[in-house]
């Protein structure tokens, strides 16, 4: 299975918050455990336009963040992968790897 990887939308969010909930883990976090998933996923310090969403069919499998780290001219530049995750019942098909080199062609092409 290679799965569909495209721009997230802002309907992807509810999605998103699942999975975001669900691959949630102590070993990487700087918060504490949210109670529920984020509701709304996209806010002003999320947004669709720096995600990429891994598809299979009408499924979100996964998704990477891709942004400008610092917002000043001097980074416009640099893109940083501050984000990655995969449901765990997609783990082992190859949806992190597809992730993973669809961050680095969209990094290459901005």
């Amino acid at each position: 299975m290679r799965p569909l990887i495209r721009p997230a939308r802002p309907s992807d969010g509810a999605a998103l918050a699942r999975i975001d909930f669900a691959t949630w883990s102590p070993l990487h976090a700087v918060t504490e455990r949210p109670a529920a998933p984020a509701d709304p996923f996209f806010t002003g310090h999320r947004e669709p336009g720096e995600h990429l969403v891994a598809e299979d069919g009408a499924e979100l499998l996964g998704y990477a963040v891709l942004r400008c780290p610092v917002p000043l001219p001097a980074f416009a530049h640099v893109r940083q992968l501050q984000g990655l995750a995969v449901r765990e019942e997609a783990r082992g098909r190859g949806v992190a790897r597809a992730l993973l080199r669809a961050c680095a062609d969209e990094a290459r092409a901005q």
